[in-house]
C-alpha cells in the first residue's frame, strides 16, 4: 500500500466497508493498459456530463485488469482410424456439381449387408454453376423398403468455382423397416485437385443403417481436400444444429445435416460403456481462410458424432494431442458449483436478437498477475458502469456476476450485443492452470448447451459461437484486445485446444440426455409422426429405474422415441399390449415410462397418465407343481398380458400338470412361467391349483400372534418351503384359512398387507378381528406406561414408542379396530409425529366436533370489533362478551371441517377458550432465551405491556419519563419478526414486556460539536466541485450516476436526532475504536470458508482487546484486504533478506491487512514488513497488524462512520467521502455482520451539534 494513502488511511477502512471515495478516485486508478473490458459506445453521452460512481465500494481492492496481445498457436491434429464397427453404420455421401476439369470424378460405394433394423437415409445437395464438365448426379438406393421415405431440404449458398465432382453411392441390402431421407443443400469451398474417396464397409450390422448424401458446390482453392467416408455404430437418431440456417433452435437430423468434407466417426463396442468422442480439426494452412464449423450429432446410446468442415485430419478427444487437455482428462477434475454474485443495479438490456438470445461466448482473460477472483468480482461491481462481464473463473470458483439472459459490456458494442463474456483469472502452476481451464471450458460448454448453440470456433473466419477477445477485435471491431492469447502462450496452451476441450464437455452434456435405442420390430407399421405439445425443458430429465408392467390406454396415446423428443407417434396397435416398464423419467414436471416388450426391445416412452400400471416384484425361482384349474384363461407371452399376447387358451388342458420354473407378483397376484403342451409363457396363479398342498382355502378376518417359543412359517401352499427361522411373539392379520387333513392353517399378513406365510393353528394365539367405523377425532394419552404399536395387540418387538413422557399429549385418531373384546385406535402422536396403534383405554377423547388437534406455538390478538370465544372443546358455550383487541398465547390448533380454531391462553398459561382463526390476528411465536441481562430504554414513546404485542388494554406503564432507565431482562421471546423482553424497570420496579427496538444494550456517549447544525450545514454546502456533497442515483438507463445534493438532502443526512435510534442506522455512531469483547467462537461464524482467516476468531478477539479496536471492523478490514482470505500475501511467503524478495521457500511470513504493501511492489513490500515484524503465523499477523491499524487509522480522532463522513468537530474538512449516504450505506454493512452473529453493537458515540 503506497504511502500516498497514509493520509487517507481511514478511506482504506471505508474501502473495506465496500463504499466509494469520490474525492480520491483519480489517485486510485491504475494503468489503462490493463484489461478493462471495452466500453466503447456503451455509455451513451448526453448534453449534461454525468460522472458515475458505484454505490457500494470506496477504493478499488485490485488493480484494473489488462491484456497481452500475442500470436496464434496452430492446431495439432491426429488421425484416428476405427476398424470393424460392431453395430450401426452411418454412411455419408458427398456429391459436388461443378464446371469440369481434366481429372474425372471418382465413385465410391459403401455396401452394408443384411441390416437387421431401421435404415435412415439423409441426402445433402449443393449445386454449383457449371462450365466445361457435365454435372454428376448421386443416387441412394435401398432395396425393398417397407415404409414411406420422408424428404426435407435445406439450402445454404456460397460462392462457386470449378471443381471436379465426386460421386459416392451407398447401398443397403434388404432393409426390413423404414427408410427416411433428408436432403440439405450447402455450398462450401473445395479444391481444384481431384478429391479422393475412401469407403468403409461393415458386414452384418446389428442395428440401424443411416445414409447421408452431400452434394457440394463451392469456391476452389489450390489445396486438395481429402474425402473420407466413415461409420458410426449403434445409432438410432441424430440431432444436429445446422450452422447459418434461419432458425433460432437446433435443427434435428431428420431436417438437415451440415455439409462436411470429412466426417468423423465415434465407434462404441457392444461391450463398452464409455463412449469415444472424436473431433475433426483443420490444418493450420486452411484455418485462416475457411470456416471451421463444428457440428454435433446425437447418436445412440450415449454416443456423439462430431464433424468439422473443411478439414484433413482427425483429433480424438479421449486421447488428446494437447498435453494440458490430456492432463485435465486424466485428473477427472470436479467442476465447482457455480456461484452468483450480481451487482443489484446492473442494467438489463437484451441482446440484439432479444432476451435470452446470445449468439455465443467470448473467452476473456484478466491479464492481472496479482489479482484474485474475489478482487476481480469486487472491482467489476464497483466499476460496472465502465465495463462488466457475465462470469469470472479460476481453479476453485466459477462466479457469475451478471445474468446471461442479458448482454454485458465486455468487448465493444458489436461483441456486447451478441455474446456472453467470461473472464479467466490468472493462477500459477500446472495443476492450478489446468483446473482453471477445466472450469473455464465447462462454463463455456454449459452456456452453449443451455442456449442450444453448437460449438463453432470463430477464430479463423469471424463466424461461430466460441470467440476469443482477439477474434472480436479482428472481425467485429470496436475493441483492440487480444486476450486470452498472451496468457495461453505463457502456459503452452491455445484457443484451438480450448475449443477441443469445450467440444468434449459439450458432447458429454449432450450425451447425458441421450437414451438407448428404440427399435420397432419389422412387422410393425409405424404411423405417421404427430407433433405433441411438449415444451422444451431447461434441465435434463431425471431418470431412475422402476419395476412395473404397463398398458397403453388408447390408440392415440403419444409414444416418444426418446423422453426428450418433441415429436411422437400414436400408440396404434401398441395400445392392445402389456409392456415391461423398467425405467422412468421426470421431465417437464411429468412422469414418463420407458416400455419394452418380452424380448427386451425398447418400444418408446409414454407419459404416466396415458398408462394403466401395475407394480412388478422380483422374479423368483420355484419348484412348485400345479394343475390347470377351470378358471384358466390362457398362457401369455408376458405376465398380466392382454388377449393379443395370448399364446394358447389351454381350455383343453384343465387338470393337466404344470411345473413352472419361476414366478413374479404383479400387484398381489402371482404369475408363473413354464411350458405346457409345447406352449411357453405366463399363467395367472389363480388359474392354478397346487399339488399336494393346502386345500379348502377361504377368506377369513382374524388376528393371531406367534407363540413365544417361535412359530414355523411356510412360504408356499404346498408347505415345501419355510422361513429360515421361527417367528417369536409377533402379531399378524389373518386373511385366509386352509386345511391339510384335519389341521387348520392360516395365512399371515403384516400391517402393510404384505404376505408373510402360512402356519398351523397350534402355533398361534388367535383373536377375532373387526373394523370399527369411526370419525377422525382428537384424543389425549392418559396412561404414561402405555406404548404405541405397529399393529393392534402387537408383541414387544412391535412397539414403536413408549408414552412415558407423553402423558396428556394429543393423539389424532383416524381408524379403529376391535381385536377380541378390546378397541384399538390408530393415529398420530402430535408431539413426535409418531403413527401407530394405542389401546383405547389409554386414551381420552377431547372433542366431538374437532377432527384433529395439534400443539402450536403462536400468538394471536382478538379483533377491534370483538372476537367470539368458546369456553368448551365442543364449541357450545361462548363467553358472554366478545373479546376486543387483546393478545393471547395460542397453544393448540384444532380442525373442524375446513375451519380452524385456536386455543387461547393468557400470560399465566390459563386457558381462556377457543376462537376461530379468521377472528384473530396471528403471529408466530418463539422463546428466544432466558438470559439475564441489563438493557436501557432508548425511546420514551414506548410502553410496558402485560404480554408481548399486547393491546391498549394490556399496557401497564408508559415510558415517557424513563428514557435511558435500566431494564433488568429475564426472558426474551420473538413474536412475528420482533423480539420482546420481559424484565423489571429499575426506577419503578414494574414487571412486564418491552419491544426490543425500544431497548438498547449499548452504552451511549454524547459528543458535542463546537458548531451548530446550521453552521455545519452552511460549511458543507460551501464545498464545491469534486468536494461538494453528492447524491448517487440510477439514471434512466439503470446506470449509477452522481449529482450535487440539495441543502435539504444534506440536512436530512446530517441530522443525528433522526438517525441515532434508527435500528440499522445507529451503526453510523458505533465506536470503531472500542473492543466489544465478542467470543472467538462467535467471531468464527464470520470466517467460515474465508481461506487463511478461517477459525482465526481467537486472534481477532485478542487483537481487539490489546489495541481496543471493534472486532467486527477488524474482521471486515481483513476480509477486504485479503480477498476473503485467499490473497497470496495473506497466505504467506518466504523472504530472502539478501535480495529483499518474497520466496516460495523458507519460513512463511503473513500480512493480513495489506500493511505497508505498496501498490507497485505489493507482494515483496508486504512480506518484507511481515518479516521485519516477525509475523510468521497467521495469528501473529492478525494481532500485530491490528496495532498498525489502531495507530494509523484513528489518528484524526474520527471514530465513527458519521464522524468520518461529516467530521462534526471541524465540518467540511478531512471527510472521507462525498456521497451524503456514505455513512448510512456502511452502517448497513456493519449491521449485517452483527446480524449474522446475532449480536448488536454496544459502544456508541452520538454527535450532538451545539
Amino acid at each position: 500500500m503506497n504511502s500516498k494513502f497514509f493520509y487517507k488511511s481511514s478511506p482504506l477502512l471505508l474501502m473495506m466497508l465496500a463504499a466509494h471515495s469520490t474525492a480520491q478516485a483519480a489517485e486510485n486508478q491504475v494503468s489503462t493498459e490493463t484489461e478493462k473490458n471495452d466500453n466503447t459506445d456503451q455509455n451513451a453521452s448526453t448534453s449534461e456530463q454525468t460522472q458515475t460512481y458505484d454505490v457500494k465500494q470506496t477504493i478499488d481492492a485490485s488493480a484494473t485488469p489488462y491484456n497481452f496481445e500475442t500470436t496464434e498457436i496452430p492446431v495439432k491434429d491426429t488421425t484416428v482410424s476405427t476398424e470393424e464397427p460392431k453395430a450401426e453404420v452411418q454412411s455419408t455421401e458427398v456429391q459436388t456439381e461443378v464446371s469440369s476439369i481434366e481429372a474425372p470424378a471418382q465413385d465410391t460405394t459403401a455396401s452394408t449387408e443384411e441390416p437387421k433394423t431401421e435404415a435412415a437415409s439423409t441426402e445433402v445437395k449443393t449445386e454449383v454453376s457449371t462450365t466445361e464438365a457435365p454435372a454428376q448426379n448421386l443416387t441412394v438406393s435401398t432395396k425393398e423398403p417397407k415404409t414411406e421415405a420422408a424428404s426435407k431440404e435445406v439450402q445454404n449458398e456460397e460462392a462457386t468455382t470449378e471443381v471436379p465432382v465426386q460421386n459416392t453411392t451407398t447401398t443397403a441390402e434388404e432393409p426390413e423397416t423404414e427408410v427416411q431421407s433428408t436432403e440439405v443443400q450447402t455450398e462450401v469451398p473445395v479444391t481444384e485437385a481431384p478429391a479422393q474417396d475412401t469407403t468403409v464397409s461393415t458386414e452384418e450390422p446389428k442395428t440401424e443403417v443411416q445414409s447421408t448424401e452431400v452434394k457440394t458446390e463451392a469456391t476452389s482453392i489450390e489445396e486438395p481436400i481429402e474425402k473420407t467416408t466413415s461409420t458410426t455404430t449403434q445409432v438410432t437418431k441424430t440431432e444436429t444444429p445446422v450452422d447459418n440456417t434461419a432458425t433460432s433452435e437446433p435443427v434435428k437430423a431428420a431436417e438437415a445435416q451440415p455439409v462436411t468434407a470429412q466426417s468423423v466417426t465415434t465407434t462404441q463396442s457392444e461391450k463398452s460403456t464409455a463412449p469415444t468422442q472424436t473431433l475433426t480439426a483443420q490444418t493450420s494452412s486452411s484455418l485462416l481462410t475457411q470456416k471451421r464449423a463444428v457440428t454435433l450429432q446425437r447418436t445412440a446410446p450415449k454416443t456423439l458424432t462430431l464433424s468439422m468442415s473443411p478439414t484433413t485430419q482427425t483429433r480424438t478427444l479421449a486421447a488428446s494431442t494437447s498435453a494440458i487437455n490430456s492432463f485435465i482428462l486424466s485428473q477427472n477434475y470436479t467442476v465447482p458449483t457455480y456461484k452468483q454474485d450480481f451487482a443489484p443495479d446492473l442494467p438489463k438490456m437484451p441482446y440484439r436478437n432479444g432476451v435470452a438470445r446470445p449468439e455465443g461466448v467470448v473467452a476473456h482473460e484478466t491479464a492481472n498477475p496479482t489479482s484474485t477472483i474475489y478482487g476481480e468480482v469486487a472491482y467489476m461491481k464497483n466499476n460496472w458502469n465502465n465495463a462488466f462481464v457475465h462470469a469470472y473463473v479460476d481453479d476453485n470458483e466459477v462466479i457469475e456476476t451478471a445474468n446471461t439472459d442479458y448482454l454485458a459490456w465486455g468487448a465493444g458494442p458489436a461483441g456486447n450485443a451478441r455474446f456472453i463474456h467470461v473472464e479467466l483469472v490468472r493462477v500459477y502452476g500446472k495443476e492450478r492452470f489446468a483446473k482453471a481451464i477445466n472450469n473455464y471450458a465447462d462454463y463455456i460448454a454449459t452456456n452453449l448447451h443451455y442456449y442450444d448453440l453448437p460449438v463453432d470456433s470463430a477464430e479463423y473466419d469471424g463466424t461461430g459461437t466460441l470467440w476469443s477477445h482477439k477474434a472480436v477485435s479482428n472481425f467485429l471491431g470496436g475493441t483492440d484486445h487480444a486476450d486470452p492469447y498472451g496468457w495461453f502462450q505463457e502456459n503452452g496452451y491455445s484457443m484451438d485446444e480450448l475449443a477441443e476441450l469445450v467440444t468434449l464437455k459439450y458432447n458429454q452434456k449432450v450425451s447425458s440426455l441421450i437414451d438407448g435405442p428404440v427399435v420397432t420390430p419389422p412387422t410393425t407399421v409405424t404411423p405417421p409422426p404427430v407433433v405433441i405439445d411438449q415444451p422444451v425443458a431447461m434441465t435434463p430429465p431425471v431418470v431412475s429405474s422402476t419395476s412395473k408392467m404397463a398398458k397403453i390406454k388408447t390408440t392415440s396415446s403419444p409414444v416418444y422415441a426418446s423422453v426428450t423428443d418433441q415429436v411422437a407417434v400414436p400408440a396404434a396397435q401398441k395400445s392392445g399390449l402389456t409392456f415391461y416398464a423398467n425405467k422412468k423419467a421426470i421431465y417437464n414436471n411429468k412422469t414418463y415410462y420407458a416400455l419394452s416388450d418380452e424380448l427386451g426391445t425398447p418400444r418408446g416412452w409414454v407419459e404416466s397418465g396415458e398408462l394403466i400400471q401395475a407394480n412388478r416384484g422380483a422374479e423368483k425361482v420355484t419348484s412348485s407343481k400345479f394343475t390347470i384349474n377351470n378358471m384358466i384363461r390362457g398362457i401369455y407371452t408376458v405376465p398380466w398380458g392382454t388377449a393379443a399376447q395370448k399364446v394358447a387358451s389351454l381350455s383343453d388342458s384343465i387338470n393337466s400338470q404344470f411345473a413352472p420354473s419361476k414366478y413374479v407378483y404383479i400387484n398381489s397376484v402371482p404369475y408363473y412361467y413354464g411350458t405346457i403342451n409345447n406352449h411357453s409363457g405366463w399363467i395367472n396363479g389363480n388359474h392354478l391349483t397346487l399339488l399336494n398342498g393346502l386345500t379348502n382355502i377361504k377368506s377369513v378376518n382374524m388376528m393371531g400372534r406367534t407363540i413365544r417359543t417361535g412359530s414355523t412359517i411356510y412360504t408356499n401352499t404346498n408347505l415345501s418351503s419355510k422361513l429360515p427361522s421361527k417367528i417369536v411373539d409377533k402379531q399378524y392379520y389373518i386373511n385366509k384359512q386352509a386345511l391339510k387333513g384335519t389341521t387348520k392353517y392360516y395365512q399371515l399378513v403384516d400391517s402393510a398387507n404384505k404376505f408373510v406365510g402360512w402356519t398351523d393353528e397350534n402355533q398361534l394365539y388367535l383373536r377375532t378381528h373387526q373394523n370399527i367405523s369411526t370419525n377422525p377425532a382428537p384424543f389425549a394419552v392418559n396412561m404414561p406406561t402405555a406404548h404405541v404399536y405397529s399393529i393392534p395387540y402387537g408383541g414387544v418387538s412391535q412397539r414403536i414408542k413408549a408414552l412415558t413422557n407423553d402423558n396428556q399429549s394429543l393423539f389424532n385418531v383416524t381408524k379403529a379396530e376391535k381385536v377380541g373384546t378390546a378397541i384399538w385406535y390408530k393415529g398420530t402422536l402430535t408431539t413426535s409425529n409418531t403413527t401407530g396403534w394405542v389401546l383405547g383405554k389409554y386414551l381420552t377423547k377431547q372433542s366431538n366436533v374437532f377432527s384433529s388437534m395439534k400443539p402450536v406455538d403462536m400468538m394471536g390478538r382478538t379483533t377491534r370489533e370483538g372476537t367470539v370465544i368458546y369456553s368448551d372443546n365442543n364449541l357450545k358455550s361462548p363467553l358472554a362478551v366478545k373479546d376486543i383487541d387483546k393478545q393471547y398465547y395460542l397453544k393448540v390448533l384444532a380442525t373442524k371441517g375446513t375451519d380452524q380454531y385456536y386455543q387461547l391462553s393468557d400470560v399465566n398459561n390459563k386457558v381462556i377458550g377457543w376462537a376461530k382463526s379468521t377472528d384473530l390476528y396471528l403471529r408466530n411465536h418463539q422463546t428466544v432465551n432466558w438470559n439475564k441481562t441489563t438493557l436501557y430504554v432508548n425511546k420514551p414513546e414506548a410502553h410496558i405491556y402485560s404480554i408481548p404485542y399486547g393491546g391498549k388494554s394490556q399496557r401497564i406503564l408508559p415510558l415517557t419519563k424513563y428514557y435511558n432507565s435500566p431494564f433488568y431482562v429475564v426472558k426474551a421471546e420473538k413474536v412475528g419478526d420482533k423480539v420482546w423482553y420481559k424484565g423489571t424497570l429499575s426506577t419503578t420496579n414494574t414487571i412486564g414486556w418491552i419491544l426490543g427496538k425500544y431497548l438498547s444494550s449499548h452504552s451511549v456517549t454524547t459528543v458535542t460539536s463546537p458548531v451548530s447544525l446550521q453552521t455545519a450545514l452552511t460549511r458543507q454546502m460551501s464545498l464545491s466541485g469534486s468536494s461538494a456533497p453528492k447524491v448517487v442515483y440510477a439514471d434512466s438507463y439503470g446506470r449509477t450516476a452522481v449529482r450535487n445534493a440539495t441543502k435539504a438532502e444534506v440536512l436530512a443526512a446530517m441530522t443525528t436526532d433522526t438517525i441515532k435510534n434508527g435500528g440499522v442506522q445507529q451503526y453510523q455512531f458505533l465506536n470503531l475504536n472500542k473492543s466489544q469483547g465478542i467470543a472467538a467462537t462467535t467471531l468464527n461464524k464470520l470466517l467460515v470458508n474465508k481461506g487463511i482467516l478461517a477459525n482465526q476468531g481467537a486472534a481477532f478477539a485478542e487483537a481487539s482487546k490489546l489495541y481496543n479496536i471493534n472486532e467486527i471492523y477488524l474482521i471486515s478490514h481483513a476480509l477486504w484486504e485479503t480477498g476473503n482470505g485467499t490473497s497470496q500475501l495473506s497466505n504467506g511467503m518466504g523472504y530472502n533478506t539478501s535480495t529483499g524478495q518474497a520466496t516460495t521457500y523458507g519460513t512463511k511470513y503473513y500480512n493480513m491487512y495489506g500493511t505497508r504493501a505498496v501498490d507497485n511492489n505489493a507482494l515483496n513490500s508486504g512480506i518484507q514488513y511481515a518479516y521485519q515484524q516477525g509475523w510468521n503465523t497467521p495469528a501473529k499477523a492478525i494481532i500485530g497488524g491490528a496495532q498498525y491499524v489502531a495507530q494509523n487509522y484513528f489518528g484524526n480522532k474520527q471514530f465513527t462512520l458519521y464522524e468520518m463522513r461529516w467530521n462534526p468537530a471541524n465540518p467540511a474538512t478531512h471527510q472521507y467521502a462525498t456521497d451524503i449516504k456514505w455513512a448510512s450505506k456502511n452502517a448497513m454493512r456493519i449491521a449485517d455482520f452483527y446480524r449474522r452473529i446475532e449480536l448488536t453493537g454496544l459502544k456508541y458515540l452520538i454527535d450532538q451539534y451545539k
